[in-house]
């Protein structure tokens, strides 16, 4: 048997078998549709009463003809399509997942003194496009409160698989620390194939969706994959089986390995830490009816201006002269309107009292979720005159910072280094403990100096962050000359001073930096100080274990030298012949 199926994953397929969906799963996909603009799809009408399927902008049966339609006045706004969505749930996870894994913010990797492993992880996080990976695995935790993701080495190349946590069931190994012990992957998904006739068998040319189930397993030992099974055929094969090994023809199985890691090469991490349940925290809890509220009163709005806009013609007219005017007034710029005496026409216009309040009350309501979430949304045109230093601007954003360092220590610990110490145990293991990363079995792009990659003594990944917003001009010059004064001012030392102001021009290796300082700073001394009047380079005096006369003390002369040199050398009188 590959691997046994543990009590809880039967008790799991008896209650759903293969079509059902727990209530978690339908909670988690309902949170999931706020990021995917999703969340009012359910919804069978617009806001105008009539069948939302065939008037949504983007629906597929809009271009269809859809003849004679009946407009519902009495369905409750509650069970209506908003006609004018704000989509801020998207907009608040896709902010946090800027602060944490934009390219501006991301961590910088490296290995504690192992520069062979480092160059190894860097190689294999640009071959695997692990930091677009990784703000695909933020956006779902931060839209669902959670993520899986795991990594793998396919044909001699890294990469990594994201695992939306609606589609797993994890086994953990320790509920604390969110390691797992194992991870089942399972959904249905839709393929479009050819018709076949049931009878005959042959094509008929029509194109029909067809649902399949997808199944992944993995754990400590194994990752297997099964074959999509057709729903339509019934229950799938694993259904009744404990387990069978691969190339076995009754086999379920589409591929299987037994990667011998001695762990679960996948990762589970929370959004947001939550001790209740290990889905975790997503960035919109508690956020939910507001947004709705948001989007009904916008929607209201809309639909009161759009059939107010044109105005209503009122009037006083003797009913007589109406008749036999043909019982209609036509408007607009080409026609005149001609009254008898003591009649009257105007136009009654929209008084936006009510559409202001609902606007009001809807921007009242948007703030109130964004201080939920924890975020903040200024408008670029006032910032930019109100904060003219990085500094400033993280006041403005200080909330939202705040929850961005949390996700930091969530997905830096939970996700991106657990995953690069994945790399690493899988490159010692297809190397067979020895290190070297031959082209045969690793297809990574050479070194810098043209040789293979090597793993060093060190697994340590250490993450590096930095600050959410660019320095401006204005900081790196304030700070220069603060720090300037405090070292004139013998407040702090030289290299307190460096090190202060090195993050403005990029230093990261604030010692190697002083020593070349002091080294330019020399140089330049020399080329400024020239020799003192009457100084001359003494030539070189023969050895005396060479045949030579030997060194010349000072106010010593010695015959058969037949050099003669006289000037000063420090406070000595100095004189050669």
């Amino acid at each position: 048997m590959l691997f046994e199926r543990s009590p809880e994953l039967k008790r799991w397929f008896a209650e759903n078998a293969a079509h059902g969906e727990t209530e978690r799963v339908r909670q988690l996909k309902r949170k999931w549709s706020y990021s995917r603009c999703s969340e009012y799809e359910h919804l069978e009408y617009d806001w105008w009463g009539r069948n939302a399927a065939a008037t949504e902008t983007i629906s597929p049966k809009v271009l269809e003809d859809r003849g004679w339609e009946t407009i519902s006045e009495t369905i409750p706004i509650a069970r209506r399509r908003p006609s004018a969505p704000g989509r801020l749930g998207k907009l608040i996870v896709e902010r946090f997942t800027g602060l944490v894994f934009s390219q501006s913010r991301r961590p910088r990797v490296s290995v504690e003194r192992d520069p062979d492993t480092e160059e190894f992880v860097t190689a294999a996080v640009e071959q695997s496009k692990f930091w677009m990976r990784m703000r695909e695995a933020r956006t779902l935790g931060g839209a669902v409160g959670a993520v899986a993701a795991s990594a793998h080495l396919r044909d001699g190349q890294f990469s990594i698989d994201i695992h939306p946590s609606w589609q797993c069931i994890p086994r953990f190994k320790d509920r604390r620390t969110q390691e797992l012990r194992a991870l089942l992957r399972q959904y249905t998904y839709i393929e479009e194939e050819e018709e076949v006739d049931d009878k005959t068998g042959a094509p008929t040319g029509r194109t029909v969706d067809r649902e399949y189930l997808y199944r992944r397993y993995m754990d400590d030992r194994v990752d297997v994959l099964y074959k999509p099974w057709p729903l339509d055929l019934g229950p799938p094969p694993w259904q009744d089986e404990e387990g069978t090994e691969p190339g076995d023809p009754r086999s379920a199985f589409e591929g299987a390995v037994e990667h011998g890691l001695g762990r679960c090469p996948a990762v589970w991490v929370q959004n947001l830490s939550c001790t209740e349940h290990f889905d975790g925290d997503s960035d919109c809890e508690g956020a939910w009816q507001t947004f709705d509220a948001i989007d009904r009163l916008t929607s209201q709005a809309n639909r009161s201006l759009l059939v107010n806009l044109d105005p209503t013609l009122f009037g006083t007219v003797d009913l007589a002269y109406l008749e036999q005017m043909g019982g209609t007034v036509r408007k607009g710029s080409d026609n005149a309107i001609f009254l008898p005496t003591g009649s009257s026409a105007n136009y009654l216009e929209i008084n936006t009292t009510g559409v202001d309040a609902a606007l009001k009350l809807a921007d009242r309501f948007k703030q109130q979720g964004l201080d939920i979430c924890r975020a903040v949304i200024v408008d670029p045109e006032k910032i930019s005159g109100a904060a003219q230093s990085a500094k400033a601007i993280e006041y403005i954003y200080a909330s939202m910072l705040e929850k961005a360092d949390d996700l930091r220590d969530q997905y830096g610990c939970g996700l991106v280094q657990p995953l690069l110490e994945l790399f690493v145990l899988i490159a010692r293991k297809a190397s067979a403990g020895t290190g070297e990363l031959m082209p045969g079995v690793f297809d990574l792009p050479p070194r810098q100096d043209g040789s293979n990659h090597r793993l060093g003594p060190s697994e340590r990944i250490a993450l590096r962050w930095g600050p959410y917003f660019q320095a401006t001009e204005q900081d790196a010059a304030s700070s220069v000359q603060t720090s300037t004064l405090a070292r004139q001012g013998e407040l702090i030392d030289h290299e307190t001073a460096v090190k202060r102001v090195a993050q403005y021009f990029g230093v990261e290796d604030v010692p190697a930096m002083m020593k070349k300082i002091a080294a330019e700073r020399e140089a330049m001394m020399a080329e400024m100080m020239p020799p003192e009047p009457g100084m001359v380079e003494m030539p070189p005096v023969p050895d005396p274990t060479e045949g030579g006369a030997g060194p010349v003390a000072l106010g010593e002369a010695r015959s058969g030298t037949g050099v003669r040199v006289s000037g000063r050398m420090g406070d000595a009188e100095v004189e050669h012949e």
